[in-house]
């Protein structure tokens, strides 16, 4: 490299075109503040629902519980007891009302609506519905009935109807029903009750949960409410919170500061990553909306407000407000979300973003293999000779795709349709018998500590038969291994390697991306006295910043973190594509250049000359590439 040796430049003009500006110019909107449509406060009717012929003790019902005591016939202290459990607003004990106060920063509560304790025959447990009416008619008559038994009790659901539209919808009252049918395992369900033919009564979102389950799921199945219409369930199956999200299950567990901003429960400050910064960030139960911090990239023009990161403090346990209702998360410390929005702020389906060519595979429940038809419609299970039987039809392979990554050599059986490992086909066992017979075409893994790999964890690779399998202790049925084409059961073996298998859909690009490599959807939050490796872009190009998280003490009620920025800047003068300052997307302006690279940064010049002239009002080093570069005149 050699020092720019002559620089012309004359002074046209004193405003310089700061990021500081850029990033002024990106407001909380763009990033999706306000997305998820709610109100500050929502009325919601509470339907206790009692399936009892001999006061809860039929075979698949448990007994009604309020708290540790049991209902029995005490129905009006089950509604005291459920009223004070909801709608109350304390810490002590603990209540959904005070969960939805802390965790939306004093901005959401439940308004309290009736509460009926209505008492049902097991003939309409969801399982007897099922058995009886299919499973697709089940959920529909379930919610009907239970409600329509409200209603017969006194329960009038249009008094709620606030814009005297005729019906009502969630936003003017939600219903929330909890039960003791063990046949039914819960959730949220969007519901609909009709007057006749052509009116409406009520539209919206029931959550139905068992009384037995805790706080956390009422919780859960309540964002999910609030969420209704928009991105649904933005972790998938992957639970991609990882313990840091009231979506992973924990019993007081704060949501994301994505989901905060999305219902417009907190105003992050923007910043450019370009920029160095040092920021304080409040743990979540200190209920300050301006703590989180959202980095972005102004000057990308593939990215921008596209993609981006959220950053939050987390902790068990401060020392001013204690655990609260995030005394269950994972861990403590910066929690980083990376979340890649479509144009209506809601996160895209990452596998189908980067991996549109993504082919269709099953895992059998008989060898535990997984398998796909092909044109050839061949596919053997070692299990008698019969065809596979498929389990879960989520999984994906990306074949021959540059950017999957991870360990090639995979290889489908043309024979039996599994996958296995082309380069031991030698001493490989087909279920339709003899060797293996691979297909052309080539398929990479990614294996489970590879901080890129998303998707089902957990698939190993038989030493026996070759083929790859994902063992039964995954599923909390640590006997079976899956029968294998060699005989017997799988075996790994010295193959150690655990690979993670993508998902074909389900997967929201919005996840976590934890310590100690930035993985995504697990790992620890960055700790006191840590640094980041350089942010990574979903397509997995490294960013030129870096996170350090400052020395704090244990239950501290706040963190510092410094923005790193370390950004070289590249210009071509000819160049007329897609300009972010990179080498391979550079600006064509000096002005350009001057401006945004980093004060005491490295701007590159590759050869050419400019007619412009700048003034430089900061300091930098200035390189060429390639050969001399003129500017001020042709």
């Amino acid at each position: 490299m050699r020092t720019l040796n002559k620089l012309l430049v004359m002074a046209i003009t004193s405003a310089v075109l700061g990021l500081a500006a850029l990033c002024d110019g990106a407001s909380l909107s763009d990033f999706g503040y306000g997305n998820m449509t709610t109100k500050r406060t929502m009325p919601t009717v509470l339907i206790l629902v009692n399936f009892t012929n001999n006061n809860g003790t039929t075979e698949h019902t448990i007994p009604y519980q309020m708290g540790p005591d049991l209902v029995g016939i005490n129905y009006l202290g089950a509604v005291h007891w459920y009223s004070n459990w909801f709608f109350s607003r304390t810490s002590s004990p603990k209540s959904v009302n005070g969960f939805f106060h802390e965790m939306s920063n004093g901005r959401m509560q439940w308004v309290p609506g009736e509460v009926h304790m209505v008492l049902m025959d097991t003939n309409y447990l969801h399982g007897a519905i099922k058995d009886r009416d299919g499973e697709e008619a089940a959920d529909d008559k379930y919610l009907y009935k239970m409600v329509t038994q409200a209603i017969n009790q006194g329960l009038d659901l249009l008094s709620y109807d606030t814009d005297g539209g005729g019906g009502v919808d969630q936003l003017e009252c939600t219903i929330q029903l909890i039960t003791n049918d063990e046949t039914f395992g819960g959730g949220a369900r969007s519901f609909s009750l009709a007057l006749g033919p052509w009116l409406s009564y009520y539209v919206g979102r029931a959550t139905i949960q068992r009384c037995n389950h805790g706080m956390n799921v009422i919780a859960e199945e309540m964002i999910h409410v609030l969420q209704n219409g928009h991105c649904g369930d933005i972790y998938g199956p992957s639970s991609m919170s990882a313990g840091y999200s009231v979506m992973a299950g924990n019993t007081y567990l704060h949501v994301d500061a994505w989901h905060k901003m999305q219902l417009a429960w907190c105003e992050p400050r923007i910043h450019s990553l370009r920029q160095p910064g040092l920021f304080t960030l409040s743990a979540a139960q200190l209920m300050d909306s301006n703590s989180p911090v959202i980095l972005y990239d102004p000057l990308s023009e593939l990215r921008g407000i596209r993609e981006f990161f959220v950053l939050e403090y987390r902790t068990k346990s401060s020392l001013t407000a204690g655990g609260g209702y995030d005394s269950d998360v994972a861990d403590n410390g910066l929690v980083i979300w990376h979340a890649e929005q479509w144009g209506g702020k809601d996160p895209v389906n990452w596998t189908m973003t980067y991996y549109m060519l993504l082919e269709k595979w099953w895992r059998c429940e008989n060898c535990l293999g997984i398998f796909t038809v092909g044109q050839d419609d061949a596919q053997v299970c070692p299990l008698g000779g019969t065809n596979h039987v498929a389990e879960s039809g989520h999984l994906g392979m990306p074949r021959w795709h540059a950017d999957a990554g991870g360990e090639p050599g995979w290889r489908r059986c043309s024979k039996c349709g599994q996958m296995f490992h082309a380069p031991e086909v030698t001493s490989s066992d087909c279920a339709a018998g003899g060797r293996h017979l691979p297909e052309t075409w080539d398929y990479s893994l990614r294996r489970d500590d590879d901080p890129e790999s998303l998707g089902q964890r957990g698939w190993q690779h038989c030493s026996k038969c070759q083929s790859l399998f994902r063992p039964r202790f995954y599923d909390d049925r640590p006997d079976e291994y899956g029968v294998c084409a060699a005989g017997g059961v799988h075996f790994a073996g010295t193959n150690t390697t655990t690979y993670a298998v993508l998902w074909t859909d389900g997967v929201k690009a919005m996840m976590i991306e934890g310590a100690p490599n930035l993985s995504r959807s697990r790992g620890s939050a960055w700790h006191s006295g840590t640094t980041t490796p350089p942010l990574r872009w979903y397509d997995g190009t490294l960013s030129g910043t870096r996170i350090a998280v400052k020395p704090f003490a244990p239950s501290a009620d706040a963190i510092t973190i410094e923005i790193l920025a370390n950004y070289d800047t590249w210009v071509d003068f000819p160049y007329t594509g897609t300009e972010e300052g990179s080498f391979e997307r550079p600006y064509n302006t000096f002005a350009e250049g001057t401006d945004t690279v980093a004060s005491g940064g490295t701007l590159h010049i590759k050869a050419g000359s400019s007619s412009e002239t700048r003034q430089v009002k900061k300091p930098m080093k200035i390189e060429v590439h390639g050969g001399p570069v003129r500017i001020g005149r042709k």
